[in-house]
């Protein structure tokens, strides 16, 4: 072996083992930086001849940016970007099989982006976003990740109209979707979720004619005809994030009603995550104003339930649902019907303060029903009111 392949493979140890001490040691990047290991880094960055060390060097480089975010910005002035985004073009255009190294030069550009706004300027180009797009469809689960991290990183900072990316992206969903690539699909929706939540890409997309409706039918809330676990949860949340996203305004509920948005949300109020039920109550709050008075009773049956859940964030949304619903006469009288009264009473012996609260406002709230007051007589409830009370008052 000649004294420059030595040399080489000397280095690449050198870095594995600093990445190993960082590992370790977790608090003391700040040495590092401190000792001036930017210059080395930078110097073995711009070596075109080891990829092995480039690799390493990088590792090291990642985690100094995520540790120290004043170390992120440095390196947007010594031009490193700029270094970046030409490695990662010359690893991914042309290329059916990216290199390892493709996916730590992705974690330090995300590190960047998140540190430093202006590093954007110099990072954003057609070039990168073809770059990134490319390791969507080639690279490993690792690659891909990290390259939609990327995007998203991107998307705040793109213009206006600038809206080529977000295209690509859609086109790409669409197409994991009709092949039932699960893995891409999942990937796909989160970016695209994530978008969704700057104004000019929500525009873009409610303009997609037949987009949602498609989303609904093939993933919907609770993901249909999914074999792997773990993306069927990962959609499932990029799903309610995004059709929070479309339900701001009066107008994009209603659309969404018309697409039988609420019939979507029910089934998600059985997954076996505690968040997805609460934002699934959340998403459902939303659209009770806009929703028919029969179509409420249903829901109302079904949210019932929802006061026996395990979690108290659960029952405190539902709590805080429902107190909406019970303005109605017509939903008073269903929420009698279906022994809701007596479901509240059990509440107020809650050993959760808040859900003890909410539950005594909303009694409050159906107190006003004749109907109600009756039901609440009957069944013993002035004396648990009182005997809470009393405990309200010895706490006091």
């Amino acid at each position: 072996m000649g004294s420059s392949g030595i040399n080489a493979e000397y280095m690449g140890c050198t870095m594995k083992a600093g990445f190993e001490v960082f590992s370790l040691l977790g608090v003391r990047p700040k040495l590092f930086a401190q000792a001036g290991i930017l210059d080395s880094l930078t110097k073995l960055l711009r070596n075109p001849s080891d990829e092995h060390i480039k690799s390493e060097a990088l590792k090291v480089l990642f985690v100094l940016c995520r540790e120290l975010p004043e170390f992120a910005r440095e390196l947007s002035v010594r031009g490193i970007p700029i270094l970046l985004r030409e490695e990662l073009l010359q690893h991914t255009q042309g290329v059916k099989m990216l290199s390892n190294l493709v996916v730590e030069v992705l974690k330090v550009i995300c590190c960047i982006l998140e540190s430093d706004e202006e590093a954007s300027s110099e990072l954003n180009k057609d070039c990168i976003v073809n770059a990134l797009l490319n390791c969507i469809n080639f690279g490993k689960r690792t690659t891909k990740i990290e390259a939609l991290r990327c995007l998203c990183g991107l998307s705040s900072r793109f213009g206006k109209h600038d809206t080529s990316a977000f295209t690509a992206l859609i086109n790409l969903l669409q197409k994991a979707m009709g092949e039932k690539d699960e893995e891409m699909t999942a990937l796909c929706l989160t970016a695209v979720s994530y978008y969704a939540k700057f104004p000019k890409y929500l525009e873009f997309l409610e303009a997609l004619e037949g987009f949602i409706t498609s989303l609904l039918a093939s993933i919907g809330i609770t993901p249909k005809e999914m074999d792997n676990t773990f993306f069927a949860k990962y959609c499932q949340r990029s799903m309610l994030n995004l059709l929070k996203s479309l339900s701001k305004t009066k107008e994009q509920r209603a659309r969404l009603i018309t697409e039988g948005i609420t019939f979507e949300i029910v089934p998600g109020l059985n997954s076996e995550c505690a968040d997805v039920r609460a934002d699934c109550i959340d998403l459902l709050h939303l659209y009770i104003s806009d929703t028919d008075t029969g179509e409420l009773k249903m829901l109302l049956k079904r949210l019932l339930l929802m006061l026996s859940d395990s979690e108290a964030k659960v029952i405190l949304r539902t709590l805080k649902c429902m107190q909406d619903m019970v303005k109605s006469s017509e939903l008073v009288r269903v929420m009698i019907e279906s022994d809701g009264v007596g479901k509240l009473m059990s509440l107020l012996t809650s050993v959760n303060d808040e859900v003890v609260m909410e539950t005594a406002e909303l009694l409050v709230v159906l107190m006003q029903s004749e109907e109600a007051r009756g039901t609440f007589v009957k069944s013993d409830g002035i004396i648990l009111v009182f005997s809470f009370i009393v405990l309200l008052l010895v706490l006091i």
